[in-house]
């Protein structure tokens, strides 16, 4: 069978989707993805796993209707000449209009990950009214296509219901992408309390809050580290590099751009904290539970389910600073309770997020 995978980021995809795209050529599929990356950088990712790659310049962050259907028309075409016979889409801003094309070229096995409900959902005022607005009909007649939506949390999948653009039969909920334990070596918390952030640097990531409590606790605990890991963004919700820039002048935080070692700093952190607004189900989070680190998370969408708050880790309100440097202080102070919900955030993941299990869910659902 011949089985495509449309994403963005499609050079990284054996970064974060190594375990699916194996499972799927194990089970004796054909492979094809789709992504807008340019082919000279993901076929010598792709190519020596015998995973053909095909350029599909998508419109990442654009809502105009008439650009959109011009994607459209030429993404039939693309469908079309490769006979995919089941198409799995990840995220919501790629689902609606790739799911349109791929059934007017044919398809009908359509599945879409909605790993988060993204900026639309969320942008606020006049504008965001309005781009909801647009993307309305094409979200609706795009998910109602496919034969089953899988979401990464009960949030999401309600916000959606409500709004009719699912159907709850057609729906299921996955543990997130999942994490492979089997890459992380989890050890003993350091010695020094090195807070880690990993993430774009997006308000909506609370990158604002993280540098704001790491203000305040500095002024308590002056020996405290705090590390951003994550590229400047383009995104219109992008914090400005001269913000960060002011935090390192002040010896707040440290900044690394970006790594492909994320274990190694995992494995040098004492908490993870994560402040988002708003997730799937965060990855990142995932990956420091697998390292058996005690997290710090917003009480939001995606982020809330991956700790039981006081057991593995903390939940804190949305924008609240001045309890999420609370809990960060807590931490510094309380090493033993931090080492057993270290503990605890290993065993949680084992139970619930391998990525094994994920995976199976979603391919058996798909009946590959």
């Amino acid at each position: 069978m011949k089985v495509g995978i449309v994403t963005s980021l499609s050079n990284k995809l054996l970064q974060y989707r190594s375990e699916l795209v194996s499972t799927i050529l194990e089970r004796n599929h054909n492979l094809t993805v789709l992504g807008c990356e340019p082919a000279e950088e993901c076929h010598p990712v792709l190519s020596p796993h015998s995973v053909q790659y095909i350029e599909l310049p998508f419109p990442r962050y654009n809502i105009n209707p008439i650009t959109e259907f011009g994607f459209i028309l030429k993404a039939v075409n693309i469908f079309k000449s490769l006979q995919i016979d089941a198409l799995l889409i990840y995220g919501i801003r790629l689902a609606p209009g790739i799911s349109v094309a791929a059934y007017l070229a044919g398809i009908r096995r359509i599945y879409a990950v909605i790993n988060g409900t993204g900026t639309l959902f969320h942008m606020p005022g006049i504008k965001g009214s309005l781009a909801r607005f647009i993307s309305y009909p094409l979200l609706l007649t795009g998910l109602h296509m496919c034969k089953c939506v899988f979401f990464q949390n009960e949030d999401d999948r309600g916000r959606l219901l409500r709004m009719g653009l699912v159907n709850r039969k057609k729906t299921c909920i996955v543990n997130g992408s999942g994490v492979n334990l089997e890459k992380y070596k989890p050890k003993p918390l350091p010695k020094k309390h090195m807070f880690l952030f990993v993430g774009r640097l997006l308000r909506d990531k609370g990158v604002n809050e993280f540098l704001s409590a790491a203000k305040i606790v500095k002024k308590v605990h002056p020996g405290a580290r705090f590390v951003l890991v994550g590229a400047y963004d383009e995104n219109t919700t992008a914090i400005p590099k001269e913000i960060i820039e002011s935090f390192i002048n002040q010896k707040i935080v440290e900044h690394i751009e970006w790594s492909d070692r994320i274990a190694d700093y995992l494995e040098a952190c004492y908490t993870f904290v994560l402040p988002s607004y708003h997730e799937g189900t965060p990855r990142t989070v995932l990956e420091a539970m697998a390292s058996g680190r005690p997290i710090i998370t917003t009480d939001a969408p995606g982020c809330r389910a991956t700790v039981i708050n006081g057991i593995n880790g903390f939940l804190v309100p949305v924008r609240d600073v001045e309890l999420l440097a609370e809990k960060m202080i807590w931490m510094i102070e309380n090493r033993c309770e931090a080492e057993k919900m270290g503990r605890k955030s290993l065993r949680i993941c084992r139970e619930k997020y391998d990525v094994h299990k994920v995976n199976k869910t979603i391919l058996d659902t798909m009946k590959l």
